[in-house]
């Protein structure tokens, strides 16, 4: 759940990722206003080690970087500023080392907060299998797997990127303990390669165990000696 520490690893391994400065709570306001330029607008303004976009904030304009900051630094001492992506949200699953399908996430507000990931009445959409420009797909389940990789994950999680204007990919963050009811975004994207719900989660049991065996089959053939 560290954002910051995830951003060290991104960058370490090559995934490509938001620029960011990292704020405390006790900073100078002369400090936060100049990280706050440099990022330039918009930017996202965040805890470090939240989740479901607990205190998260999208700010235009320097004016609104005050409230920002004090309703994430409600979540803890430290707070991210983090260079907000314009362009389309896509969301990859990783199971194993096998990337799912690509999905869409549409809030019609254009930002997926808090209110847009579990409010009903939001109208937010999420599309499978999406239009997407050349290889674009390919791209965001390869940088998927490799964000997965980086925070050394094991047996499944949810990446979420960023499609800019440009036609670059950015890594948000990894999600170690993505939903799995029968309509979350996993499923939902197993589903796109023709694996129901059940075949999916013992799929996830038997990565999960995968590491394990090895060293319990040696545990046996010693008990058996």
């Amino acid at each position: 759940m560290d954002k910051e520490l995830s951003k060290a690893e991104f960058l370490t391994h090559r995934v490509p990722t938001a620029p960011y400065e990292v704020a405390e709570e006790f900073d100078a306001e002369y400090r936060l206003r100049r990280m706050a330029r440099r990022m330039g607008w918009p930017l996202v303004v965040k805890p470090i080690d939240q989740g479901s976009s607990f205190g998260v904030s999208k700010v235009a304009s320097l004016n609104d970087v005050p409230g920002a900051l004090a309703e994430a630094f409600r979540y803890g001492r430290r707070v991210m500023m983090e260079r907000c992506i314009i362009g389309r949200e896509l969301t990859v699953g990783v199971v194993g080392n096998r990337a799912l399908p690509v999905c869409e996430v549409i809030a019609p507000s254009g930002f997926y907060d808090f209110k847009a990931k579990y409010d009903k009445t939001a109208g937010t959409r999420y599309v499978t299998n999406p239009d997407l420009p050349g290889p674009t797909a390919k791209m965001a389940q390869h940088y998927a797997r490799r964000a997965h990789h980086a925070l050394r994950c094991h047996g499944y999680s949810r990446v979420d990127l960023m499609l800019d204007t440009e036609g670059e990919l950015w890594v948000l963050e990894v999600n170690t303990l993505p939903g799995m009811t029968e309509t979350s975004l996993l499923p939902k994207a197993a589903a796109q390669e023709g694996v129901g719900f059940d075949e999916l989660v013992q799929e996830l049991i038997d990565v999960s165990l995968e590491s394990r065996r090895p060293a319990s089959n040696r545990i046996t053939r010693v008990l058996a000696a």
